[in-house]
């Protein structure tokens, strides 16, 4: 037919033809064309970019905020970090698509890094009493220590799934053991703080979740989530802090959460935009458990020894503690970014607009189409809705 040829000198009569002839194809291509144009207008946020304006969606979305929701620090972060991204996730329960790996995946390797210290340092408090003192400890006796942990963990891990590389395992199972060797020996050595170890795995709300295909948790672990007031009311926090240990110094006494991180750990000023809410939280969440005040708490990156990004009362300068006088207006901040997130998700903010560069590993970007340049068009104050 050359109703729709481009000489033809009746185009209009060509489109009211086919609109006619297939009206349903016509009008999904014409709907697409429509979205496509909101999308890469400039101008706020709206139902084409992540917001939902629906009554009836939003009525239920406030109905579970928070009532019914219980938060892990991680969707917190991923929401803080790409609305649209956790909307994929934990709204919509999309599943990343996964891809076989030769070599371990950087949330394996975590996992066994864990499982290592857990076992090192539960048979070390065993052995030598809680708290346990690590400058206590012979080096010798420290690392032997280490080196049964990584053998159990290593069993265990190679009973439930056969490595399909074995040569190639053994050797990334040994370089993980000389990680966690090197970060305990230089935390046996660190004088500046007074640190006494005092829980390994401290989890709360887990119950029927389990740290990959193993049950490890402290014995002061507990099955019920903590209650946490936001300025969105009330949440109920689940999780699994990787260490609580006690300091004692003569101006402060308290609790301080410490979480392990083999690759780059968040910066201080991402903790106090409310960017990464992990280490506020769980110092709540140990204040609770423990009955005892909390300092704040610290990452400590295993592959880089030394490397500890601090979000604590005190700090350490010259060798020595110190208060840190900005931590308490930084927890605020953080805290009230929790309240904020959680107000967002019931006000169906779920904008294709992350707080940082959208990475290109990201397998939602097949859904989203997220672009920088139409983004920089974008602004997240809401907007009209769409037709």
């Amino acid at each position: 037919c050359d109703l729709f040829d481009a000489g033809s000198p009746a185009p209009n009569r060509a489109m009211a033809w086919a609109a006619r002839q297939a009206p349903a194809a016509v009008g999904r291509t014409a709907m697409g064309l429509w979205a496509r144009s909101r999308r890469m207008r400039a101008g706020p946020c709206d139902s084409f970019d992540g917001r939902i304006s629906d009554s009836d969606l939003l009525a239920g979305l406030r109905s579970h905020y928070p009532a019914e929701a219980i938060f892990s620090a991680s969707q917190l972060e991923q929401y803080a970090g790409c609305p649209w991204r956790y909307f994929a996730a934990y709204v919509l329960d999309l599943a990343e698509p996964t891809t076989p790996q030769q070599s371990l995946r950087a949330v394996t390797r975590g996992q066994l890094c864990h499982e290592m210290l857990f076992e090192a340092l539960t048979a070390l408090a065993t052995a030598h009493g809680r708290p346990l003192h690590l400058p206590k400890i012979a080096e010798d006796d420290l690392a032997a220590a280490i080196d049964d942990a990584a053998a159990a963990v290593a069993a265990r891990a190679e009973r439930l799934s056969p490595p399909p590389y074995p040569a190639l395992w053994r050797v990334e199972i040994d370089q993980l053991t000389r990680r966690v060797r090197r970060y305990l020996l230089d935390q046996r050595n660190i004088s500046a703080w007074p640190a006494a170890y005092l829980h390994f795995e401290l989890a709360f709300g887990m119950s029927g979740r389990r740290r990959g295909d193993n049950d490890l948790a402290d014995d002061a672990s507990t099955d019920e989530p903590i209650r946490i007031d936001t300025s969105a009311g009330p949440i109920r926090l689940r999780g699994r802090i990787d260490r609580v240990d006690r300091i004692d110094s003569d101006d402060h006494a308290g609790l301080l959460v410490i979480d392990y991180k083999t690759g780059t750990p968040p910066t201080r000023k991402s903790i106090g935009r409310g960017l990464h809410v992990q280490i506020p939280l769980y110092a709540e969440a140990a204040r609770q458990l423990l009955d005892q005040e909390s300092l704040g708490g610290a990452y400590h990156r295993i592959a880089d020894v030394g490397k500890i990004v601090s979000f604590a009362a005190l700090k350490v300068s010259r060798g020595a503690l110190r208060p840190d006088a900005a931590y308490a207006d930084d927890h605020q901040s953080a805290m009230a970014a929790v309240g904020a997130h959680v107000e967002g998700m019931a006000g169906g903010c779920f904008d294709v607009l992350p707080k940082h560069d959208c990475p290109t590993w990201c397998s939602f970007r097949q859904i989203c189409h997220f672009v920088r340049w139409r983004a920089e068009l974008k602004t997240a104050d809401g907007g009209e809705d769409g037709p």
